[in-house]
């Protein structure tokens, strides 16, 4: 929230705001979520709005460097019924030093999920950096709108075999205050299961 500095009893146009979310972590701040508003005015302060409301649209820790626990934790969280966590440190991801994973080892829906702000009626883009294992041919990667079906903008992908992958999703929000991002897969029932790896999730308006 932004306050008025100089009281309910000056008005003032507001036409420009950057608010950049960090985190300290491994002895240094790093940014975490960046957003820039803008508008003519973007927010008139007054005796009648003395306040105003910032949300920041980006979702949290999408290279998946923030803590170091091997489960999912929050704002991500899981889908289904196999396998999922973070790869810790062992040299499996795109950049930084962690990523996420899940596995589906019959023929379940499993999935790395993040629900997060977004404003109405705009276009969004969202991307990620995906790995698969090589029988992979039902992966899905998109945001979900609630009561839109399908999600609008969902990816379909195959194997990505050996190296990370951009996947690419567009998407207008409609009248849609939240948007709940995912990565997964459909398993094809195969000795051992399918796996994908996610790294570098971004989430920003589409201009």
């Amino acid at each position: 929230m932004v306050n008025d500095p100089f009281g309910v009893f000056d008005n003032w146009n507001m036409d420009h705001l950057n608010v950049t979310v960090g985190s300290f972590t491994l002895g240094e701040w790093r940014r975490v979520r960046q957003s820039t508003r803008q508008g003519s005015p973007l927010h008139r302060f007054d005796g009648d709005r003395p306040t105003f409301d910032v949300q920041v649209e980006d979702l949290f820790n999408g290279g998946f460097e923030y803590g170091s626990q091997r489960d999912i934790t929050a704002p991500w969280f899981g889908e289904g019924p196999d396998w999922k966590g973070v790869d810790v440190g062992p040299g499996q991801m795109l950049t930084g030093q962690d990523n996420a994973f899940t596995w589906s080892t019959g023929r379940d829906w499993n999935a790395i999920l993040q629900t997060v702000p977004v404003r109405p009626d705009t276009p969004y883009v969202l991307t990620g950096w995906i790995r698969t294992s090589d029988r992979v041919n039902t992966g899905f990667f998109g945001a979900r709108l609630a009561g839109v079906r399908p999600p609008p903008g969902e990816v379909h992908f195959g194997p990505h075999k050996g190296a990370y992958t951009k996947v690419t999703s567009r998407f207008r929000t409609r009248n849609h205050t939240r948007a709940t991002v995912f990565a997964g897969l459909w398993g094809v029932g195969a000795p051992g299961g399918d796996w994908i790896q996610l790294d570098h999730v971004e989430l920003r308006e589409d201009k």
